[in-house]
């Protein structure tokens, strides 16, 4: 992977040591991409990996930072096995110019 990916996790991951995540499960994905293609490049991008996968989304919205450098994405989405919430992230990290992916 050849992005440069920001370290959001807590200091003190203890209290996930014993939480399983029960699929299926719905969520508010956040994907932060430097704004250098146009913002419809990059959510085709983002659909196209969604509809690989399988991945049911809806509420796609947009923001631009105030700088205009990045522009973030926000969908909900349904994720129905662990193994296609990695393959996600996974494919998402290989999407040019993303910082960040919550």
């Amino acid at each position: 992977m050849n992005n440069e990916w920001i370290n959001l996790k807590p200091n003190n991951m203890d209290i996930f040591i014993d939480s399983k995540v029960q699929y299926p499960v719905t969520f508010e994905l956040k994907v932060i991409i430097e704004a250098i293609k146009p913002e419809q490049e990059n959510l085709g991008l983002l659909v196209e990996i969604f509809d690989g996968l399988r991945v049911s989304y809806s509420k796609v919205s947009t923001n631009a930072s105030k700088t205009g450098k990045y522009v973030s994405f926000s969908v909900k989405v349904t994720i129905v096995s662990k193994e296609i919430f990695d393959r996600l992230y996974e494919e998402i990290g290989k999407i040019p110019h993303v910082k960040a992916a919550i």
